[in-house]
């Protein structure tokens, strides 16, 4: 009998499609189709997290800790400040062109910096953003 290579330039011998009956030694079988994309429903249902069982009782045992130790820490959300409460605010302003004087002064002040600080910036604009949309 003679093997088949991959590099060989005889064909392939043909699959039947999907729902088919295919001839085994024992009798016949459906063929079931296959994805390469997604994992069998019976494989995603069972599936809540990959962390072994131990490791889930340690997040479980840390939970009343974190609880009462970090949350206190935190800050509320409304009293975090977010990187556009420096800029200037097109809607908020009447049509008198004062939004186009305070993008010419921020434009301005940032003139004087380094590139290095540019590269900085959209680094972090990257990673702190947009990162979640990858």
């Amino acid at each position: 009998m003679e093997s088949h290579s991959l590099l060989s330039w005889r064909p392939l011998a043909r699959v039947p499609p999907a729902g088919r009956l295919i001839k085994y030694q024992t009798g016949f079988r459906p063929l079931m189709p296959v994805s390469s994309v997604a994992a069998p429903a019976a494989a995603r249902r069972g599936v809540r997290h990959s962390m072994p069982p131990e490791k889930v009782e340690v997040f479980r045992s840390l939970e009343g800790w974190a609880s009462r130790e970090v949350l206190p820490l935190l800050k509320p959300v409304d009293k975090c400040w977010q990187p556009q409460d420096l800029l200037p605010e097109p809607g908020r302003r009447p049509a008198g062109g004062e939004f186009e004087e305070e993008v010419r002064a921020l434009r301005a002040r940032a003139a004087g910096l380094p590139d290095d600080y540019f590269v900085v910036l959209v680094g972090d604009m990257i990673t702190e953003e947009a990162l979640p949309t990858y």
